[in-house]
């Protein structure tokens, strides 16, 4: 079997639900930590930042999750499986997010960064996937218009999100709540669509 088919094998298309779920889950986690730190701060509270920092770092987690279903949707979900480019861009996130997630877990064991720059990972990611949903855009024709461009909002929002986060607060904050609508329908509906995938399309 070619290696490709493994992508619709029960128990990843399983994953892919399971994860979507939990990622639609995490959505408004991050929202309501944003918007209690903004309430804190601006009510004279310190404290507030650390919710700031909570909503950031579940960002960091929801991003690193993210580029693993991103990468399962770029080779199931479009047509002729996108572009070989973005496929192993995404290919590459899928990693780096995964190292990621190790050095995150190594920083709150030990508080000290195992990487240069560690921080800057999710950004780099979310970068990624937005180009990789922009070039793609063609490859979604099945797709309505408004899904589309829900998609686009989703994307940019999230790459904005995760630069401004712990810089620019209000911002940050405002991305957050634009990606959070278009992010929790788009989760809802591969939770549902993935453990119904029987066949992927021809590779280009």
């Amino acid at each position: 079997m070619n290696e490709i088919e493994y992508f619709i094998f029960i128990p990843v298309k399983k994953f892919v639900s399971v994860t979507a779920k939990l990622l639609r889950y995490l959505v408004p986690a991050i929202l309501l930590c944003g918007i209690a730190e903004i309430a804190l701060l601006y009510g004279g509270f310190k404290e507030g930042m650390h919710l700031g920092i909570i909503s950031d770092q579940l960002l960091e987690v929801f991003i690193s999750f993210l580029s693993l279903i991103v990468l399962w949707c770029h080779h199931v979900l479009l047509a002729r499986r996108g572009y070989a480019i973005t496929r192993f861009l995404m290919s590459f996130s899928a990693v780096m997010s995964g190292i990621f997630m190790i050095c995150m877990v190594y920083t709150l064991a030990t508080g000290e960064f195992l990487l240069v720059k560690q921080h800057q990972t999710p950004i780099f990611v979310a970068c990624i996937i937005m180009m990789a949903v922009l070039c793609n855009l063609n490859n979604m024709a099945a797709a309505s218009r408004m899904f589309r461009f829900g998609l686009v909002v989703f994307v940019v929002a999230l790459l904005g999100a995760g630069i401004t986060a712990g810089v620019l607060i209000p911002i940050s904050l405002l991305f957050k709540i634009v990606m959070a609508v278009p992010a929790y329908i788009f989760l809802k509906k591969l939770e549902q669509v993935a453990p119904r995938i029987i066949s992927m399309p021809e590779l280009s």
